[in-house]
């Protein structure tokens, strides 16, 4: 899921930030999906940019460990529901 994430974000636009260590890496979403989603008043508009998005549900339920820098902001679970990664599977399907 995450190998067709990756390269439908950078077939749309978009691009992803691989990060060092274990943070999931940052994804800036695809201008025309931002738009699209900002212009139809979807109910879970799509942001610009994520900074940690993860595949991994414990990733994202995990707390804080003290190491943790205070500015890092916490992981995003992404997958079917989330709307990056259903704006990314319409636009692929053709639905948009």
């Amino acid at each position: 899921m995450s190998r067709f994430f990756e390269e439908a974000v950078a077939f749309s636009g978009g691009r992803a930030e691989k990060r060092l260590g274990r943070l999931p890496p940052g994804y800036r979403s695809p201008d025309n999906l931002v738009a699209r989603s900002r212009l139809a008043g979807a109910t879970r508009k799509i942001a610009p940019a994520y900074e940690r998005l993860t595949f991994d549900k414990t990733v994202a339920m995990r707390p804080p460990i003290p190491d943790d820098d205070p500015g890092v902001p916490v992981a995003e679970l992404c997958g079917p529901g989330h709307p990056l990664f259903d704006a990314l599977v319409g636009t692929h399907r053709g639905d948009a």
